[in-house]
């Protein structure tokens, strides 16, 4: 029952039947794909998965969903790849061949291939393939490849730098499994103590500008946020939209009202004396 926090999708209910049974919990879906993949090829299952990561991985750099036939050969003799081993890929139902090009049966199947590949090359410059994750290009499978990354270190890496929310939200709340989870929920926890500090050293200024009272914060009180850090902050609230962590959100409410209390009465007898309406 654990596994199907990894589904979803009718596919992934799916492999989860087939093979759900043989998964530890907290599964993800690369990993939910690749144990498919492997049941699937049997004693090919070594150089068949290999050779879908290469493959999966070529097109993705390709910005590509098929390749030419005489090209596949090619590809996957490359690769070290037999011709009855490239059969077998056919005869699972794990690539399909229409009108001389051939594709992946379907797009989960590919995501989660290239994940792997992609997750790899995410070690070589974390901060950089962070950044990367929130493009037009990786941002449709930057949850597969977040989840493909078992090293912690490098995961906290790329997600410091991760300037999408709603990555960052659904990797706090468990979807792409317990390194993702851990690192997104440190992060985020970081980040709202960094909050809690900038509020509570944050200071009032009051001047008078003709008739008008104007209230502004005094330069040097306010803190400069990168655009990860509000990507962390938007993802704390988001949480709290969906329920989880909407406690974070009124501890930060409370601060809040707590530090302009403080402010309000650090300013009353001046306030009283200029008769400057608070």
């Amino acid at each position: 029952l654990e596994v199907l926090r990894a589904v979803g999708s009718g596919i992934e209910a799916r492999l989860v039947g087939q093979i759900g049974g043989d998964l530890k919990a907290n599964a993800t879906r690369p990993l939910l794909v690749d144990q498919y993949i492997r049941k699937r090829l049997g004693k090919h299952a070594r150089p068949g998965s290999f050779g879908l990561r290469r493959l999966a991985s070529m097109l993705h750099e390709q910005i590509a969903y098929s390749i030419a036939e005489p090209s596949f050969d090619e590809f996957m003799r490359a690769q070290g790849l037999s011709f009855a081993e490239c059969d077998l890929l056919f005869k699972t139902d794990l690539l399909i061949l229409r009108a001389g090009r051939i594709s992946f049966s379907h797009e989960m199947i590919l995501n989660a291939c290239a994940a792997f590949d992609l997750a790899r090359a995410a070690a070589t410059d974390p901060a950089s393939f962070g950044q990367r994750l929130s493009t037009p290009i990786l941002e449709p499978i930057s949850g597969d490849v977040v989840a493909a990354i078992e090293d912690a270190s490098v995961c906290r890496a790329v997600l410091s730098d991760v300037m999408s929310s709603s990555l960052l939200a659904r990797a706090a709340g468990g979807h792409f499994g317990a390194v993702a989870t851990r690192t997104a929920l440190d992060l985020l926890k970081e980040t709202t103590d960094e909050c809690i500090a900038e509020i509570r050293g944050a200071r009032l200024v009051l001047s008078r500008e003709g008739r008008a009272i104007r209230i502004g914060w005094e330069d040097g009180t306010r803190r400069k946020w990168t655009f990860a850090e509000e990507a962390r902050l938007r993802a704390v609230g988001r949480r709290a939209a969906l329920g989880p962590g909407i406690e974070i959100v009124l501890n930060l409410c409370a601060e809040m009202d707590s530090h302009l209390a403080s402010e309000q009465r650090r300013w009353a007898d001046f306030a009283r004396k200029e008769q400057y309406p608070i």
